[in-house]
C-alpha cells in the first residue's frame, strides 16, 4: 500500500536541480513533497544535481507504470542511508562512496584528513600532517638530513634543514603524483568504480543500483535508458487537452556535462541531427562520438558496458566523405555511442557529476574537423567530459516556454540573504521582490582581511554565512550539518 497519495493524472510539473555536494541529502525531501502533488514531466540537473534528477526520473517511471510510490520512498531513504556509519568514529556512507584508485590513494588520504576540520589553522595542520604521513619516505629522508645537519652544525640548523628539505621533498612527491598518477587516472582521484578488495561499492555502482531500484528493476534487468523514460505511459493523460510533445517524450530527462576538449557544454543525451539536412549523410555528422570499451570499462559497471556494446556499432565512414573523414581502419576499436533512446541514464549522470580532480573525466572520442581538404584525412581525438556544473550549475533555462502549461520548480542551495526573514515572498509593488547577495570583503579595514575575504568569495561559505562552524555543525550527529550548511561535522 502506498504511504502517499498520488496526484491527479493531469497535474504535471518540471523540476530542475542545482549542483552541490549536499544535494544528495537535501533534495530527496523536497522531491518527495512535490511528488505527492505533481507528476514530473521534464527533469533537469547538473553536477551532483544530476544524481537526484536521475533517481527522480526513475521513480516517476515506476509510478507511471505501476502507480506505486515505492521509487520515491527509495529516494526519501537516501539521506539516512548516506549518513550511516559502520563505525561511530568511521566515515559516513557518503564518504565511503568516494574510493580512490591505488595510484591516487596518497593524495586522497591528504584530502580526507582536511575534511571535518573547523577553522583554517586546524585544516592547515591536518593537511601538513597528512602530507608527512602519506609521503613518509620524503619525511624520513628530510629527518636523516636534519640529524646530520644538527650533528655537524647546531640544532637550529637541523630544524631548518628538516623544514626546507621536508617541504621540498614532499612537494616534489606531490608534483609527481599530480602530474603522472592523477593525469593517468583521467585527471581525477576516483574513477567512480571500486578497486579489487574494496568492501563497499563506489559511487557509480551504487548510483546504478539506486536508479534500477527506484525504477522497479531487479538485478540482471537492462539498465534504465532515456528511451524507457520517453516511452513511459501517462502523457498526455487520456481526455487531457495538453498537447503531445514532438518528438513524444513522456518523461523528459536532461543533464549538462562539459567537454573540456571542446571548451563548451553538451546536453545529455546527445541529440541526433536531422538526416534530411545532412543530404543523405550520416545523421549528426559533426556530433558523432565514440568510445573504446576498455577505457569506458574503468568508469561503469560490467552490465552497463555489455548493454552499450550490444547497442553500439563500429565506426563507419559517412557516405560521400571518404576523402575527408578518417578511414575505417583508423577507427579500429572505436564504437559509436548508441542512439539517444538507448543511452543509459547512469552514464549520463556519471558524465555530469565528474567533480574536477575528485572524479576522473570520462574519455570519449570525436573526429577532429580542423583538418583542411587537400591536407590529409581527419583524425580521431580524445575528448574529456567533466562536471556539468562548470558550464551550467543551475540549468533552470532547460525547459523555458513563453506560455508554460505547468509550473517549473527550481531547487538551489543558497544561504539566506542578510536581513531577510524569509527567502520567498509575494511582492505587492514593482520595486519589491529584488535582493542582491553582497560579499563586502573590500570594506574590511586590514589589507589581509580584504585579501582573505576575496579568496573566501571564490568558494561557498557556511550556509549561515559564517567562516567558522555554527553550533548546529558541532552538535550534528549525522553526516551533514543540521543547519543545512556545506560544512561537515567538526571534530
Amino acid at each position: 500500500m502506498n504511504k502517499h497519495p498520488s496526484p491527479p493524472k493531469n497535474r504535471f510539473c518540471d523540476l530542475v536541480m542545482k549542483g552541490g555536494v549536499t544535494s544528495g541529502i537535501v533534495y530527496p525531501k523536497a522531491i518527495g513533497r512535490l511528488a505527492a502533488h505533481y507528476h514530473f514531466k521534464n527533469i533537469g540537473g547538473s553536477s551532483a544535481g544530476a544524481i537526484a534528477a536521475a533517481v527522480t526520473a526513475a521513480a516517476e517511471y515506476r509510478r507511471r507504470h505501476t502507480g506505486s510510490m515505492a521509487g520515491f520512498e527509495r529516494l526519501a531513504r537516501l539521506p539516512d542511508e548516506l549518513g550511516q556509519r559502520a563505525d561511530p568514529q568511521g566515515p559516513s556512507r557518503l564518504l565511503r562512496l568516494f574510493q580512490p584508485q591505488q595510484t591516487t590513494r596518497r593524495l586522497f588520504s591528504v584530502l580526507v584528513l582536511a575534511l571535518n576540520r573547523g577553522g583554517t589553522w586546524r585544516r592547515v595542520f591536518h593537511i601538513v600532517r597528512g602530507l608527512l604521513q602519506a609521503y613518509w619516505a620524503a619525511s624520513l629522508a628530510a629527518l636523516v638530513l636534519a640529524v646530520a645537519a644538527s650533528g655537524y652544525s647546531s640544532l637550529l640548523a637541523g630544524v631548518l634543514t628538516f623544514v626546507l628539505a621536508g617541504t621540498g621533498l614532499v612537494l616534489w612527491g606531490v608534483y609527481r603524483d599530480v602530474t603522472r598518477k592523477l593525469t593517468a587516472n583521467g585527471f581525477g582521484l576516483c574513477t567512480g568504480m571500486s578497486e579489487p578488495g574494496d568492501a563497499d561499492p563506489a559511487l557509480t555502482p551504487w548510483l546504478h543500483d539506486t536508479i534500477q531500484q527506484a525504477a522497479g528493476r531487479t538485478p540482471g534487468d537492462p539498465p534504465l535508458t532515456f528511451g524507457d523514460l520517453w516511452r513511459a505511459p501517462g502523457f498526455p493523460p487520456e481526455g487531457s487537452t495538453l498537447p503531445p510533445t514532438v518528438p513524444p517524450r513522456s518523461i523528459h530527462l536532461q543533464m549538462f556535462t562539459t567537454n573540456l576538449s571542446h571548451g563548451r557544454p553538451y546536453v545529455l543525451p546527445f541529440e541526433e541531427g536531422d538526416p534530411q539536412r545532412n543530404q543523405g549523410q550520416h545523421a549528426a555528422t559533426r556530433r558523432r562520438l565514440f568510445y573504446r570499451r576498455a577505457e569506458l570499462a574503468r568508469y561503469l559497471p560490467g552490465e552497463v558496458i555489455v548493454w552499450l556494446t550490444e547497442h553500439s556499432q563500429a565506426y563507419e565512414l559517412s557516405p560521400g566523405r571518404a576523402s575527408w573523414d578518417p578511414a575505417t581502419a583508423d577507427g579500429e576499436g572505436l564504437l559509436e555511442l548508441p542512439a539517444p533512446q538507448d543511452f543509459p541514464v547512469v552514464l549520463a549522470a556519471r558524465m555530469s557529476l565528474g567533480f574536477p580532480l575528485l572524479f576522473a573525466a570520462v574519455p570519449l572520442w570525436a573526429i577532429d574537423y580542423d583538418a583542411k581538404e587537400g591536407v590529409g584525412r581527419r583524425s580521431f581525438k580524445r575528448c574529456w567530459f567533466s562536471d556539468g556544473g562548470l558550464s551550467s550549475n543551475f540549468p533552470i533555462h532547460m525547459f523555458d516556454g513563453l506560455v508554460p502549461a505547468w509550473p517549473t520548480f527550481g531547487i538551489t542551495l543558497e544561504p539566506k540573504l542578510p536581513g531577510r526573514a524569509n527567502m520567498t515572498f509575494l511582492p505587492t509593488r514593482y520595486h519589491y521582490g529584488y535582493g542582491e547577495r553582497w560579499q563586502r570583503f573590500d570594506e574590511q579595514g586590514h589589507p589581509g582581511s580584504r585579501m582573505g575575504g576575496f579568496l573566501s568569495a571564490l568558494v561557498p561559505p557556511c550556509r549561515r554565512g559564517t567562516t567558522t562552524p555554527c553550533r548546529a555543525c558541532r552538535a550534528c550527529a549525522t553526516a551533514w550539518c543540521a543547519c543545512g550548511c556545506t560544512r561537515r561535522k567538526a571534530g
